[in-house]
């Protein structure tokens, strides 16, 4: 026996054939697949489970706030004056003794109003032209 592995004519047992209770060949392979397919069904069920039970909004904040700390992260560490986002972080920041920070809270709801108008009527000037477009088909 030594000297047959000595020689290299030794074979290596390979791995012992697997058989079910009517003597049928098990596949390993078969039965690892159909095992982790159920193990991703369990997967998917305990991830809207864990969803749910924190709660969706919680869970949107904090896909936000990561996206948020992803783009920060993207940004160069040297800030300079031209940079448009740092400029706009120290405009928005609120000051304890600012004598400004009323109107200029006042502006941005000014601002807000407008942008909510000026969407509203672009809807409704787009619903005027399909409701006038239809019409005129009806005419042709």
């Amino acid at each position: 026996k030594k000297r047959r592995e000595k020689e290299g004519e030794f074979k290596v047992p390979e791995a012992p054939v697997r058989r079910d209770l009517h003597g049928n060949k098990i596949d390993r392979m078969l039965e690892e697949a159909k095992e982790s397919a159920e193990n991703e069904e369990e997967r998917i069920k305990l991830e809207k489970f864990m969803m749910y039970s924190k709660g969706l909004v919680q869970v949107k904040e904090a896909a936000a706030k990561k996206a948020d700390n992803s783009y920060e992260m993207s940004k160069p560490v040297a800030r300079y004056s031209d940079d448009k986002d740092y400029n706009s972080l120290l405009k928005d920041k609120g000051r304890q003794d600012d004598p400004m920070s009323k109107f200029n809270a006042d502006k941005k709801k000014k601002k807000k109003k407008k942008s909510k108008k000026s969407k509203k009527s672009k809807k409704k000037s787009k619903k005027k032209k399909s409701k006038r477009e239809e019409s005129s088909r009806f005419l042709k």
